[in-house]
């Protein structure tokens, strides 16, 4: 974590980790044309381990909660490959248990923000052959748009010193992926971003993903 610290801006004060347990449902539809929805909610629960440089270092709990709502819209542009033009809406909340790290003590007050993304995903589509044969490849590039409007987070420290932090921003996403989708239900993905902000607010993330999809 870097930031405002003992009078020093963008100063390494230490490290954060997060932990998330998650439980959450989805619903998808898929209509004529291939247009589709998606409409997902998630809990989770949180374990939140914060330690300075100096060693000093707590251990605090939350919860969050979000909904979102998705469609998109695939147009072939030939017979492997499409561009798909989306729009997204998400509603999150987070609430924090207050913190003692023995030197102050710190209370978190809980916090709602809705994010939205307009995208495009291009994507192919190919059949495997050979060893592959069965296989369906699903290779793709997206770029978005996202746009976290107003709500502002704050912390109380020792119980009278209030900080307040704005959480809004323009931020622009770049991506690649690919699934490969083993059989009739079972596929396999792996996917990476590059995030950076469009407003003045600076933002720079690198993250990606690796997982496995099971339908029935």
């Amino acid at each position: 974590m870097s930031g405002l610290a003992l009078g020093f801006p963008d100063f390494a004060a230490g490290h954060l980790t997060i932990n998330a347990y998650s439980l959450g449902g989805y619903w998808t539809h898929v209509g004529p044309g291939g247009w589709y929805t998606d409409a997902v909610v998630m809990g989770s629960s949180l374990t939140i381990d914060p330690v300075s440089n100096q060693g000093i270092g707590a251990t605090t709990h939350g919860s969050a909660a979000a909904a979102s709502l998705e469609g998109g819209l695939p147009i072939p542009l030939s017979a492997t490959v499409s561009v798909e033009p989306q729009a997204q809406l998400i509603w999150q909340h987070v609430s924090m248990n207050d913190l003692d790290d023995g030197v102050s003590s710190v209370s978190f007050h809980g916090a709602s923000g809705v994010a939205g993304r307009l995208g495009v995903r291009l994507q192919g589509r190919f059949e495997g052959a050979g060893t592959g044969a069965g296989v369906v490849w699903l290779p793709y590039l997206r770029a978005n748009l996202w746009r976290y409007f107003g709500g502002t987070d704050s912390a109380t420290f020792a119980g009278t010193t209030v900080i307040p932090t704005s959480v809004s921003a323009t931020t622009a996403q770049f991506g690649l992926g690919v699934t490969a989708r083993v059989s009739r239900r079972g596929s396999v993905f792996a996917t990476v971003d590059y995030t950076t902000n469009v407003s003045s607010e600076h933002r720079s993330v690198v993250g990606g993903n690796v997982g496995a999809r099971w339908s029935w």
